[in-house]
């Protein structure tokens, strides 16, 4: 492993002059950074599934509390993570961090992990986007049956063309859905709030016995990937105004809404339905459970409009993952480690574009394949979101590590020694739950399939030859070996 750099050389590198166009550029503030999370989150996708999945599977009543300590972990690790970001002044996320404190091959390694993992969980969710769709289109408007595969190829079309013209262009779109999602969830929570359920509003959701019960590590699975996509605020680096105060704002900020948004909403659910009955309501039907409270509280209209804005839901998560990967790809073009054509930006709009076009022309044929080979969509969207959980907890663990490590050669004090200690802390939780995740895969993926394994081994073998690629650039290629992590 190579040796962290000093902290002296990395005043040096933000000291040298901007390189010339072409560059990302944007100027991307608090308000468009924390919409580009909180949409990548997708709130009303995240209480209409994985928040039933935490009731139902998980500890049923203790949902909103289990909600609220992931969220704290999360913001534990956060902590770290945003000052090592302050202090690493590179841009490419988890690819230059892991860098920096764990050496090039691990970074290259957990660089290509998570690009990877976002590059399957954006296909997984463009298909996902389909069948909503779909489905939306055909009961809730009374509309045409169209396949779900031309939805997808429209979502894939619009979503790169918004990620070739730029962030400032994304952003403006993520913003107005996520003001419509966010706002029909907090409409409903307010409105069972106010009326309470068939057991009022209850409080046996903040007891110990509820917590404990069922399946905590199920629900702290579910509950960790509703924060999926919190940590690329530090992707858009290059692109944001003022990068050392944005991003430790935009950091915390979503991190915060997202755990009160979930935990609330998850309380709600469970009062609209009463402590005696939501736990077998969302065993029976999952996938409806919030649609059908909806219903019952706001009316057939509203469930009718919620509908239409689950489908813009997933939209806006599309656009936000969509533009992770591409910075991902751009990132590690840049430093030649994959074709360097993916690391230039677009001459006039500072953007991503070709790593854009790669990534479109990627899904189609993945499409195509997917069509010819007449697989099943909900199988290959089953297992699209086993990979991502797997992959983004590896990371998460990889990168937890990697800010552990990096505090524990500083020799700063108190601050230093606090910041080791939520480190360690981030360093257990993720690990427990990949653990987890990987002796229980038929409960994650929800079927059993030769792919509960193949896909760790090759989540395994992708991070192993990232880390091996590595070791060959050092001897072959020293050039492009230096530049690993944005460095």
């Amino acid at each position: 492993m190579d040796g962290i750099p000093g902290e002296a050389n990395f005043e040096t590198t933000a000291a040298r002059p901007a390189e010339a166009p072409p560059g990302l550029r944007g100027r991307l503030g608090v308000p468009g950074l924390v919409a580009a999370v909180v949409a990548f989150a997708s709130p009303l996708a995240g209480v209409a599934g994985y928040l039933a999945f935490v009731i139902a599977s998980g500890n049923g009543l203790g949902a909103p509390v289990t909600v609220a300590i992931v969220g704290t972990l999360v913001l534990i690790f956060s902590v770290g993570y945003v000052k090592m970001a302050e202090l690493v002044p590179n841009p490419g996320g988890f690819y230059a961090y892991v860098t920096a404190a764990l050496g090039k091959a691990a970074g290259l390694g957990t660089g290509l992990l998570t690009t990877v993992g976002y590059l399957v969980g954006s296909f997984g969710f463009y298909i996902f986007g389909g069948i909503v769709a779909s489905s939306t289109v055909r009961t809730a408007l009374h509309g045409p049956d169209i396949p779900w595969w031309v939805y997808m190829a429209g979502f894939i079309l619009v979503v790169s063309t918004l990620a070739y013209r730029g962030i400032d262009s994304s952003v403006r779109a993520l913003s107005t859905v996520m003001v419509f999602e966010v706002g029909i969830v907090l409409v409903f929570d307010l409105v069972v709030t106010f009326r309470g359920g068939p057991t009022g509003r209850p409080l046996d959701s903040f007891t110990w016995h509820s917590l404990a019960s069922g399946s905590v590590p199920m629900a702290a699975l579910f509950g960790v990937l509703l924060f999926t996509g919190f940590e690329v605020t530090t992707l858009f680096r290059e692109e944001v105004k003022e990068p050392v105060k944005t991003i430790r704002r935009g950091t915390y900020i979503s991190v915060s809404l997202i755990t009160l948004l979930f935990a609330f909403s998850a309380w709600c659910l469970i009062t609209a339905y009463g402590t005696d009955k939501v736990v077998g309501e969302a065993q029976q039907d999952p996938t409806g459970i919030f649609a059908t409270a909806v219903q019952s509280y706001l009316g057939s209209t509203m469930m009718t409009v919620t509908s239409v804005l689950l489908v813009t839901s997933v939209f806006a998560s599309q656009l936000s993952l969509s533009n992770s990967v591409c910075r991902y790809l751009y990132s590690m073009g840049k430093d030649g480690v994959l074709a360097p054509a993916l690391g230039r930006a677009h001459d006039e709009r500072h953007s991503p574009h070709r790593a854009a076009v790669v990534l479109a022309m990627l899904h189609l044929v993945g499409l195509i394949v997917v069509l010819v080979a007449r697989q099943s969509p909900s199988d290959i969207f089953a297992w699209s979101a086993f990979a991502v959980a797997v992959a983004i907890l590896a990371s998460y663990f990889l990168m937890s590590v990697a800010v552990f490590v990096f505090f524990a050669r500083r020799r700063d004090g108190i601050a230093t020694a606090a910041r080791l200690l939520l480190a360690g802390i981030a360093v257990v939780g993720f690990a427990a739950t990949l653990i987890w995740a990987l002796l229980n895969p038929e409960a994650v993926a929800g079927q059993e399939s030769v792919f509960n394994h193949l896909i760790p081994i090759g989540l395994l073998l992708v991070t192993v030859g990232g880390a091996g690629y590595a070791i060959y650039l050092r001897i072959r290629r020293p050039d492009v070996y230096r530049r690993i992590g944005r460095q």
